[in-house]
């Protein structure tokens, strides 16, 4: 293969990967863990957050808290999932 067919695959792969990578902050991931809902893109930012009332106890708020790290944890986690599926086209590119 030349230079310039090497080259122009790697601008398409490139261009490719910007593609899934914009498509990925905007998809959106609903969790919800017991009582505790949460909306975040593949930007990270959170859209939405609804706690149930039963879950607001001035007496018990580590219970709400625990439950709010559980529901951040898995949103970033299943991010993460998400990026990993691009990541290995990105290495191959070398970014």
């Amino acid at each position: 293969m030349d230079m310039k067919a090497m080259l122009k695959q790697a601008q398409k792969m490139q261009a490719d990967l910007e593609k899934k990578q914009s498509e990925l902050a905007k998809k959106e991931f609903n969790i919800s863990k017991q009582g505790v809902e949460i909306v975040i893109n593949g930007a990270k930012e959170i859209t939405k957050l609804v706690i149930h009332p039963a879950l607001i106890d001035e007496d018990d708020k580590e219970t709400l808290e625990d439950l709010l790290i559980l529901a951040f944890n898995e949103a970033i986690s299943l991010i993460s999932e998400e990026e990993a599926k691009i990541a290995p086209k990105a290495n191959s590119l070398g970014f």
